[in-house]
């Protein structure tokens, strides 16, 4: 996205025109969920997690889910999880393997 705005270049390392890498703080923060992306699969054609069924070991179930922002090694969760619900961060093809096998 195009940015306009005034910066400290001391040092000449910014030219006019050229294109950085940088991150915009504001003062508003919201929180948001989101998972690493090897937690996500394309399960039907949909973007999917695999959420831990209470405390049963190994037991997932799968969530459809819509994604939000994409971050470094990270994805945004806009629907489709709560904070807090702990899914499968590896393996999860195998997960996936398997739900297919059950369907």
């Amino acid at each position: 996205m195009r940015v306009r705005c005034a910066l400290v270049n001391k040092d000449g390392a910014l030219r006019p025109g050229a294109f950085v890498r940088g991150t915009l703080v504001t003062d508003v923060r919201r929180e948001r969920v989101t998972v690493p992306v090897g937690a996500l699969q394309d399960h039907t054609g949909k973007p999917t997690v695999y959420v831990a069924k209470g405390s049963a070991p190994g037991a997932f179930e799968v969530r459809h889910v819509k994604l939000g922002a994409t971050g470094d090694g990270w994805r945004e969760i806009a629907a489709g999880l709560e904070a807090g619900e702990r899914v499968a961060v590896s393996g999860t093809f195998y997960l996936k393997s398997e739900a297919m096998k059950d369907a």
